[in-house]
């Protein structure tokens, strides 16, 4: 599949009935998987690009813009291709993301009807229009159940742009929590303190009705 990393995915315990959670990460990671959930670790083998749903020259940013073309290979191509390989059908299911990740998530969740969770772990709301973008485009009403989490330190950079991090994702979490079951963490350390621990805290909280 042209969107994925190495040609693959990483699986979680495929035998779990009930929930899955498709997760967007940049680097390969072993999350704690609780029992009864399934994880989908997907790596898209451009992370600038496909995970900025749109086009932005920042610093540091070369190519992005892709996110929304990734969004639609996902919900037309890689949900029937992973839940075809479990066996099993899939009663509730989430989308999460770390960083970039964390954003595109989002971006999913109110753009496509296929998810009952939504998370975002360090989420790159410094992103130019996220703050704005999240203002006015609600997550979808299937979602009841959100997840974020933010580094104390995230906010702590001499990038004036990525500054805004905290102050944007306050403001999202604010404008979601309105409406939504809501658990906003704000968890020691800066971007890339304890990813796992950080990514695993999601899952569980997806994981527990």
């Amino acid at each position: 599949m042209f969107y994925l990393k190495n040609s693959g995915i990483e699986i979680y315990n495929p035998e779990a009935s009930g929930k899955t959670l498709y997760f967007l990460a940049a680097e390969r990671v072993e999350p704690p998987v609780p029992e009864g959930c399934c994880v989908v670790m997907v790596y898209p083998y451009d992370w600038t690009e496909m995970m900025t749903p749109w086009a932005y020259s920042g610093r540091g940013m070369e190519n992005t813009g892709g996110g929304a073309e990734f969004a639609e290979s996902f919900e037309a191509d890689l949900i029937y291709h992973v839940e075809a390989r479990l066996g099993h059908e899939v009663e509730r299911r989430g989308i999460a993301g770390y960083s970039l990740g964390g954003l595109e998530a989002f971006y999913m969740a109110s753009r496509m009807k296929n998810f009952d969770y939504a998370g975002s772990v360090s989420g790159s709301f410094w992103y130019a229009g996220a703050a704005e973008y999240f203002s006015e485009n609600a997550l979808d009403d299937r979602i009841k159940k959100v997840y974020m989490s933010l580094g104390a330190s995230e906010e702590k950079t001499k990038n004036a742009e990525r500054r805004t991090v905290r102050t944007n994702t306050d403001a999202i979490a604010s404008h979601i929590g309105r409406t939504r079951e809501l658990c906003y963490e704000i968890n020691n350390g800066g971007h890339f303190t304890e990813t796992e621990k950080r990514i695993g805290k999601c899952i569980e909280y997806f994981a527990v009705d």
